[in-house]
């Protein structure tokens, strides 16, 4: 019988496959197998044939998972999941490397725009039953800070400055003046007068706030520049309660930081409070107890020091509520009649909002700032007995 197309097609087939693989539906046959049933032991892989091969692996692979140990497969996770960690770490470590040296390249100052930097609590002193005073430290490294340096002096030389705190719960901030370093203050080392308001967002937040914890300053902002002030010049302060800390930092920058040839300008400050307790140990015009006269809180006793190196420059008068003491027009006069001088004058108001709005006005908003805006109060009323003064509110 002739062999069909078909069948010739297929020869190639038939001689590659029947060396190396015998037929999975018959067994091995001896070459004596008659030619008419060779066609059928040498056939081609069938569907049927290709499917048990599939089978059978998945047989031997499933019984080899099933004979390995439990410590050879959570060792062969482990070693995936080194992997896997050494490879997120070849990535990351590199961009945490780059973007570290990109900003302090960019930038080793601590105060950066629009940016809070971390201050530590170092301590914390009572000055009164109501006001603290909080001394913080940034929480940057020598790169950033300087190394035995002081990174506020050009804030210092300039005049009186403030920074904000923030409340990062309420997502909301206040400036606060710093007070001036003390000779026992650490490097780096800022000071700020608080006082707890019942309905104070900041105030109360920092009020709890213990020693060791973080507190965010942003700035600083200039609040007096101190360029226009020249020898002779005669300035004049009314500070109410924490106001009086742009008080002593003024004071601090003109006598203690800026030389002046003939001596310098001369500087007053009324300071009015509520109790006796917030200027315990300052002078009055009341007699004063036995036993409070020896007393002197922080800031009084900070007031007394610069008074007795500065005793012709520097002069401080204390007001207190609770023993009917106020700043009145008529000690405004006295003030400034006593004071007018030949040179400038400039008369500064701190405080309170309430207590700059009673003696100078409210500022004004214009242009998305905040203005001095014109004068008003007292002070306004008073303005044709106060010419050549120059009012400024803080």
């Amino acid at each position: 019988m002739r062999p069909s197309t078909r069948a010739l097609r297929f020869a190639p087939r038939q001689c590659l496959f029947a060396i190396p693989t015998r037929s999975i539906r018959t067994p091995w046959r001896l070459p004596t197998t008659p030619r008419k049933l060779a066609a059928l032991n040498f056939r081609p892989f069938s569907s049927t044939a290709l499917s048990a091969s599939f089978q059978n692996r998945r047989a031997e692979e499933i019984e080899r998972l099933a004979n390995e140990t439990e410590e050879e497969i959570l060792r062969k996770r482990a070693r995936r999941s080194k992997r896997l960690y050494y490879g997120w770490l070849a990535v990351f470590f590199p961009a945490t490397i780059w973007c570290f040296w990109y900003n302090t390249k960019e930038d080793e100052s601590m105060w950066r725009e629009k940016v809070y930097t971390p201050f530590t609590i170092m301590k914390r002193e009572n000055v009164s039953s109501t006001a603290f005073i909080l001394t913080i430290r940034p929480r940057l490294g020598q790169h950033q800070l300087g190394v035995n340096t002081d990174p506020y002096a050009e804030y210092w030389d300039q005049g009186t400055w403030a920074v904000k705190i923030a409340q990062p719960e309420l997502q909301i901030a206040r400036y606060y003046t710093p007070l001036p370093p003390l000779d026992s203050d650490k490097p780096h080392e800022l000071r700020f007068l608080i006082r707890k308001i019942e309905d104070g967002e900041v105030s109360v937040y920092l009020d709890r706030i213990p020693v060791g914890g973080t507190v965010f300053l942003n700035g600083p902002r200039g609040m007096i520049g101190l360029q226009d002030v020249e020898d002779g010049d005669d300035i004049l302060f009314l500070a109410g309660g924490t106001g009086i800390a742009p008080a002593i930092g003024l004071a601090y920058s003109l006598l203690e930081r800026r030389k002046y040839e003939a001596g310098g300008p001369k500087l007053r400050i009324l300071w009015a409070n509520r109790r006796r307790e917030d200027c315990l140990g300052g002078d009055s015009s009341n007699i004063l107890a036995p036993m409070e006269a020896t007393r002197m809180n922080r800031i009084v006793k900070e007031l007394e020091d610069l008074q007795r190196k500065h005793s012709d420059r520097f002069f401080v008068d204390y007001f207190v509520d609770e023993e009917g003491t106020a700043i009145d027009e008529g000690k405004v006069l006295q003030v400034t009649k006593s004071m007018s001088g030949p040179s400038g004058k400039m008369l500064m108001v701190s405080g309170p909002e309430g207590f700059v709005d009673y003696f100078a006005g409210p500022k004004k908003w214009e242009d998305g700032q905040e203005k001095q805006g014109t004068v008003g109060g007292l002070l306004g009323r008073l303005r044709l007995n106060l010419d050549g003064w120059e009012v400024v509110k803080l």
